[in-house]
């Protein structure tokens, strides 16, 4: 018999904390989106990344005719099912390798269109064009960052003796405060970024002064989540907490 899925049994496997566009809008739709699918089909998390894609494909196709409102809901429940597959993967315990790779391609591509059509339907737009493209650099940068932070990690993993300071502590005290409300450290992350440059910036008739405001806060909150990663790398190796990381899931085992 085929096992039936509750909503208080698919909230169990959300994520402890998460961003504040998430816990507004993503997951409380990708919850009950969720329950449907893990009740009444048979579709496994890579073919509902595949759907993602494929919504993706269309907004991007949406916005390049200037069909806005139809393409940011369209977008919208692309980047919704991007919660949707992981959510499944956990519920039914078929998590793997492939599946993690896929999904960070369709998320690649999906971005990639996206900006894409956004920048050919602004091309009298050179500032706006420019701030595009400065944020997809920003964007793959952050991956190099995000490696430098493990190679912290191995650097502070090799030290018998890790000293901490005034900033760790306030960190963590601040990350254990909001994880109280599920809330994560990092407010403005990828979700929130997706969410101002896809939905709202189109709303404001692509007004480059709040595309200029996004990139400010992405840098911003990109430095302050090396401070914050390195903070926590410290206190977890040396407490050994578990927290979690981009590149490692428990660093404190």
């Amino acid at each position: 018999m085929k096992e039936f899925y509750s909503l208080e049994n698919i909230k169990k496997h959300l994520r402890k904390s998460d961003t504040l566009i998430a816990k507004l809008l993503l997951v409380p739709i990708g919850v009950r989106v969720t329950f449907l699918i893990a009740n009444y089909t048979n579709f496994k998390p890579a073919t509902i990344s595949l759907f993602g894609l494929i919504l993706g494909i269309f907004s991007a196709y949406l916005f390049y005719i200037q069909e806005i409102y139809f393409a940011i809901i369209v977008y919208f429940f692309s980047i919704n099912l991007d919660v949707v597959d992981g959510l499944v993967a956990r519920l039914k315990k078929i998590e793997s390798v492939r599946g993690i790779i896929f999904d960070n391609y369709i998320d690649f591509i999906v971005l990639i269109i996206n900006i894409y059509a956004l920048v050919l339907i602004n091309l009298e737009n050179e500032i706006l064009v420019n701030l595009l493209i400065v944020y997809l650099i920003i964007h793959f940068l952050e991956s190099w960052i995000d490696f430098g932070v493990f190679s912290i990690f191995i650097f502070y993993k090799k030290k018998k003796i890790i000293k901490l300071n005034v900033l760790d502590n306030y960190l963590f005290n601040l990350k254990i405060f909001l994880e109280k409300n599920n809330l994560r450290t990092i407010f403005f992350y990828y979700q929130e970024r997706y969410f101002c440059i896809f939905i709202i910036l189109p709303l404001l008739n692509f007004n480059f002064k709040f595309l200029l405001m996004v990139l400010v806060l992405t840098i911003i909150m990109i430095n302050f989540k090396v401070i914050f990663d390195i903070s926590m790398i410290k206190i977890s190796l040396r407490n050994k907490i578990n927290h979690s990381f981009k590149f490692r899931d428990n660093i404190g085992e």
